[in-house]
Formats: structure tokens, sequence, C-alpha cells
């Protein structure tokens, strides 16, 4: 029923329910203040730490990048999105 009724809608409807779900599916933030957590992998340099949130997956999807003066590799620690690019995150802890 559900892929009758996907192939016989208009194109434009097929765009708006196909960004609707990749959003959902994603759960990528609504927001550049959201708060999610992270775990944080690595250190790639002084400052700047490279985490995954529970949506990103190894080799496959972005990365949240971290700036911050010191944190330990392995923590999970809430993160302030401040900014986003293609296909990472980049935000600070959040205290």
């Amino acid at each position: 029923m559900i892929k009758h009724l996907f192939l016989t809608a208009t194109p434009a409807a097929k765009r708006r329910v196909l960004t609707k779900l990749s959003k959902d599916w994603l759960k990528l933030p609504e927001s550049k203040a959201e708060i999610i957590p992270v775990l944080v992998e690595a250190a790639s340099e002084k400052g700047v730490y490279m985490g995954r949130t529970r949506f990103q997956a190894p080799e496959v999807d972005g990365v949240t990048i971290i700036h911050a003066d010191h944190l330990e590799i392995g923590d999970v620690i809430r993160v302030r999105i401040t900014d986003t690019l293609e296909y990472d995150l980049i935000g600070v802890p959040h205290e």
C-alpha cells in the first residue's frame, strides 16, 4: 500500500517525504545551539578533539569536532553544537 502511494505521488510530494524521512532518520541537530552527547575518540591537535554522536557511524558518517582545553578520550560529554559542515558537527563542551 505505502509503496503504491509513493510510486503514484508527484515528484514534489516524493521530495517532501524523502526530505522528512532523511532528517528524522539521521536525527541531525535542528539548530546550532542543540546539546547532544558525544563520545570523545581522539585528539587531533591542541585544543581540538574528535568524537561521535549516537548517529555517526565509524568510517561511514562524519564526526563531531570539539574545541576544548582538555578532554579525556573515552568520555561521553555533552556538546553544544556551534556550527555544521557538510558531514561534520562542530561544538564545545556544555557545562
